[in-house]
């Protein structure tokens, strides 16, 4: 028969079992906040408010066991970053707008490499990619028994992503690549049963 086949002669190798090493660590500090309030307008619907918004007061590590930690907190991490809805239902009708917020990050990814050795554009590159605010507006329509129609309007306002010459054009971790300008989607769901 053929040899390696499992028997425990040479052969081919089937496999590499090498157990996972975490080499290094990473401490994050912060608040998550999610807050939701619920209206009713009596005869005009239900306002539903939400805000939710992470803040890093620290974002630390290190490559290596045992090495010092470095603070990365504003370094291609945003300190900030929140979300705050409203959204009136009336009827068979509902309306959202949702605010979006990213606060501004250095281009370098640690404290210790300067604008021209990250921006790859020398001197004359970005050193900051700016803070972002942006807003979507979304309708629904539910007035005939299993018909959802819906429309949402991305980026209301054309508020273009900000530039990050590490991730060109923009990061995509922070701001989604349908929000380079203004975006539409209409549907229509209709459940059968």
């Amino acid at each position: 028969g053929e040899r390696g086949a499992g028997d425990g002669l040479p052969g081919q190798i089937q496999a590499i079992s090498i157990p996972f090493f975490n080499n290094g660590e990473t401490q994050v500090k912060g608040v998550d906040l999610d807050l939701l309030y619920v209206a009713s307008l009596g005869d005009m619907g239900r306002l539903r408010n939400r805000v939710n918004a992470t803040y890093y007061s620290s974002w630390k590590g290190n490559g290596e066991d045992g090495a010092p930690l470095t603070e990365f907190v504003s370094y291609r991490v945003p300190r900030v970053l929140a979300n705050a809805s409203t959204e009136w239902s009336y009827r068979a009708w509902t309306v959202s707008l949702i605010g979006h917020y990213v606060r501004g990050y250095n281009v370098s990814s640690d404290p210790r490499v300067t604008c021209a050795q990250a921006s790859l554009l020398g001197t004359a590159g970005f050193c900051k990619v700016p803070a972002r605010a942006w807003a979507d507006l979304a309708v629904q329509w539910t007035g005939i028994k299993n018909l959802t129609l819906s429309a949402v309007i991305q980026n209301l306002f054309d508020k273009k992503s900000p530039l990050d010459p590490l991730s060109r054009p923009a990061n995509f971790t922070f701001h989604s690549p349908l929000y380079r300008s203004v975006y539409a989607t209409f549907g229509a769901t209709y459940k059968f049963w």
